[in-house]
C-alpha cells in the first residue's frame, strides 16, 4: 500500500514536513521511491532533506528506488544545491536503486533508453522483473546510447544545452511573474510551476484543469495542471506546469500568446 509524503509551497520553494516522513515509515515499509531532481516542481532535495531520508532507510531496513533523470540538467550548482545521489550518502550504496535516462539528458526520449544502478542483488531483482515489460530498446540504440555517455563531444554538447534550458528557464520565470503568476524557479529540468490564482481569479476560474482548458482554447497556450500529477484529491489546483524546453521561435510565440490573453481580461 502506498503512501505518499506531498511537498508544499513554502516561500520560494517546495518542503516536505520531516514528521509525515517519519510517520510514513513503518515496520512494513520496504521502499521508498524518491524523486529528486523533481518533476514538476524542478526541486533538488536539500542535503539535509536527503541525509533525513537515508537515516530513515538505514533505520528501517528500506530500499531506496531513486529517480535522477534530470541529474545533468542542474540549474542551482551556483547557489549552493548540485544534485547528490542518494546512493552516495553513508550507508545508503548497498539498498539504493538509481535510476536515470538518456532521454532527458541528450533530447531523445523517443528512444526510450534508461538505466539503474545498483548493487548486484538489487540488479538482479531488477533484472528478474524487467524481463516481464512489455517492450524492449533495439540494440542499435544501445550502442548509440554508451558511446554518447563516453564520448566527450556529446557531453560538452549537454553541458551547453543545460546553458541554454537556464536561459530560456529565467526567461519565462520573469514573464510568469511579470503577468500575474507566481512563479517557482526551478532547481533543474524542463518545468516551472505557478500559482495560477491572480491570473484565474478575474476569469471566474478556481482550479488548475479549467485553467489550462481555456489557455489552451483562447489563447493556444498548453500547460499541465499539477493536480493530474497529485495523489490526493484538490491538491494542486492552484498550481500549473509550464514547459521551457522548447526552440526560442516556440518559446517567444508562447509568450507573446500568453501575455495578449491575460491582458485581454
Amino acid at each position: 500500500v502506498p503512501r505518499f509524503v506531498p511537498l508544499r509551497l513554502e516561500g520560494d520553494g517546495y518542503v516536505f514536513d520531516p514528521d509525515d516522513l517519519r510517520a510514513a515509515f513503518t515496520e512494513n515499509t520496504r521502499a521508498i521511491v524518491v524523486n529528486s531532481p523533481h518533476n514538476p516542481t524542478g526541486k533538488i532535495y536539500t542535503d539535509d532533506e536527503m541525509r533525513l531520508i537515508a537515516d530513515l532507510c538505514i533505520k528501517h531496513g528500506v530500499t531506496a528506488i531513486t529517480d535522477e533523470v534530470y541529474e545533468r540538467l542542474v540549474y542551482s550548482a551556483d547557489r549552493g544545491r548540485p544534485h547528490r545521489s542518494l546512493a552516495s550518502y553513508e550507508g545508503m550504496a548497498d539498498r539504493t536503486i538509481a535510476m536515470s535516462s538518456l532521454g532527458k539528458t541528450f533530447s531523445m526520449t523517443g528512444w526510450k533508453i534508461g538505466w539503474t544502478i545498483a548493487p548486484p542483488p538489487l540488479t538482479a531483482a531488477v533484472q528478474a522483473a524487467h524481463q516481464f515489460l512489455i517492450f524492449t530498446v533495439a540494440r542499435p540504440l544501445q550502442y548509440g546510447a554508451a558511446e554518447a555517455m563516453r564520448d566527450p563531444g556529446c557531453l560538452a554538447w549537454v553541458d551547453n544545452l543545460r546553458d541554454t534550458l537556464r536561459v530560456r528557464r529565467d526567461r519565462l520565470f520573469e514573464v510568469l511573474n511579470r503577468i500575474g503568476f507566481r512563479a517557482t524557479l526551478p532547481d533543474a529540468g524542463y518545468f516551472i510551476t505557478a500559482d495560477h490564482t491572480a491570473v484565474s481569479s478575474p476569469r471566474g476560474i478556481d482550479d488548475d484543469v479549467t485553467l489550462c482548458r481555456r489557455m489552451t482554447t483562447e489563447a493556444g497556450v498548453a500547460a499541465i495542471p499539477v493536480s493530474a500529477l497529485c495523489e490526493s484529491p484538490g491538491a494542486g489546483r492552484a498550481l500549473v506546469r509550464f514547459s521551457f524546453c522548447k526552440s526560442d521561435p516556440v518559446l517567444n510565440e508562447g509568450i507573446a500568446r500568453l501575455e495578449r490573453w491575460v491582458e485581454g481580461v
